[in-house]
């Protein structure tokens, strides 16, 4: 079993019913399951590290879908600016919200292999890119360098038990083609415009 997962059956310890340490709670337990977006000014906090502006972004990475670049590395690349995690509120409810979808407006060099993670516990500024916090929500893919037209919206789902959550992390590990977790490919610099984070 995967070292991200605690015992088939067992209570995260936000007291949730799903298996991981993020304590989700499932839409019959309570979690809120209410279609909506979250953009710029929905997150209630955003927690993030500071080299996905290494090259001078024009938007708020929340600006959906944004007329400039929302996060860009700069065009080096290298292991120093990977992964690149961003954790967002979306609830201050007890059960949570459940999210399972994002959109985000791509750069032909864009990233790629993306890991979304969901926690009910305390998540800080200095706590938020702890993996033992939360729960394993899955893997997407924003295509990776030098694919797809530029400026064409992707739209990826995750969270299929759809559990709710207070916050919701999402690490981007390279710059690469669809690879299996926790597989990671190259990690050039890249580029995206804004995404929103929602309910479908």
């Amino acid at each position: 079993m995967s070292m991200h997962m605690m015992l088939a059956g067992a209570k995260g310890p936000g007291g949730g019913g799903d298996p991981g340490n993020g304590g989700g709670f499932s839409v019959a337990q309570g979690a809120s399951n209410t279609s909506g977006t979250y953009t710029s000014h929905s997150p209630i906090t955003t927690r993030h590290v500071g080299y996905y502006n290494l090259h001078g972004v024009s938007n708020d990475f929340f600006e959906y879908p944004g007329g400039g670049f929302g996060m860009h590395t700069g065009h080096g690349g290298g292991s120093n600016v990977w992964p690149l995690n961003m954790a967002v509120q979306v609830s201050t409810a007890a059960k949570g919200q459940v999210i399972d979808t994002i959109d985000w407006k791509k750069h032909g060099n864009a990233c790629g292999n993306t890991d979304i993670w969901g926690s009910n516990q305390s998540i800080t500024g200095s706590n938020y890119t702890d993996e033992s916090k939360y729960t394993y929500l899955g893997r997407i893919n924003f295509g990776g360098q030098g694919t797809g037209n530029e400026g064409t919206i992707l739209t990826r789902t995750f969270n299929a038990n759809q559990y709710g959550y207070q916050w919701y992390m999402m690490k981007i590990v390279d710059g690469a083609p669809s690879l299996a977790y926790p597989q990671e490919g190259i990690k050039p610099g890249w580029a995206m415009y804004g995404m929103r984070w929602r309910k479908s």
